[in-house]
């Protein structure tokens, strides 16, 4: 399919979202319809999101398919923005905050995080003293004691992805795994939740404009466009509601 043809099946699905002239079967239909056309979007998204992460494409694919699909509904092709430039944050959207949500919803016990702590201490310590680099089974087997098995399901329980930041497009990986642990990554979601929080509190145009910028990453250019804003009423707005924003007790 050709980009024309691309474009009309978009102007087509649009004008009938707005104008309620079909079944929302028919309307899924023809949002299905274009997510398809433009599969390729969602595969460079989940292939980009695959370097930061040891997800299988597939499953990235899928989520970066129902970002597109949220997208599709929103999108607006008479604010002049191009389809792709508005599509692909939700893609990679979908999968950042999916990779969030549920990276650790596999918990280990406590006592396999101070086990593989400890072999690593114990790694660390052995290279300081001027040692050969000695693999962490090796220590754990060795030096602790502990059965292949036993360590093999230790390693597999305590070594979470994300490798990298997920908002970081110059990050590929990061040297230790562990840095994230489960108390902060509780205390980052209090953080969201209370910023998402604050944000409600804000003028309808002034949180739409913050949720495109800080979760939907579009580009400043392309907020003021769909809100029919100059770029110095964007930054003006953006400003007052940052401000605005640190105002708010937490």
């Amino acid at each position: 399919m050709n980009a024309h043809h691309r474009a009309e099946q978009i102007w087509a699905y649009y004008r009938r979202r707005i104008s309620g002239d079909c079944d929302d079967r028919t309307l899924i239909k023809l949002r299905n319809q274009i997510a398809i056309s433009n599969d390729g979007l969602a595969r460079k998204a989940a292939r980009k999101m695959q370097q930061r992460c040891n997800e299988p494409f597939e499953d990235l694919h899928q989520l970066a398919i129902l970002g597109m699909l949220k997208g599709i509904q929103s999108f607006d092709p008479s604010k002049g923005v191009a389809f792709s430039s508005y599509i692909v944050p939700f893609c990679e959207g979908a999968i950042k905050h999916h990779l969030r949500d549920h990276k650790h919803l596999i918990k280990s016990p406590r006592r396999w995080q101070e086990k593989s702590d400890e072999a690593r201490a114990i790694q660390q310590k052995l290279a300081k003293q001027g040692n050969r680099l000695i693999e962490l089974d090796e220590i754990a087997t060795t030096g602790m004691g502990i059965d292949r098995g036993t360590w093999q399901a230790i390693a597999h329980a305590t070594q979470h992805k994300p490798l990298a930041s997920l908002d970081d497009d110059d990050a590929i990986q990061v040297a230790d795994p562990h840095a994230q642990n489960l108390e902060e990554a509780e205390e980052r979601e209090a953080i969201r939740a209370a910023t998402l929080q604050a944000i409600a509190q804000l003028p309808q145009l002034a949180q739409e404009c913050l949720i495109e910028k800080f979760w939907g990453c579009l580009p400043d250019a392309a907020i003021a466009k769909r809100h029919c804003l100059t770029p110095a009423q964007l930054q003006t707005l953006l400003t007052d509601a940052l401000s605005q924003l640190r105002s708010i007790p937490c």
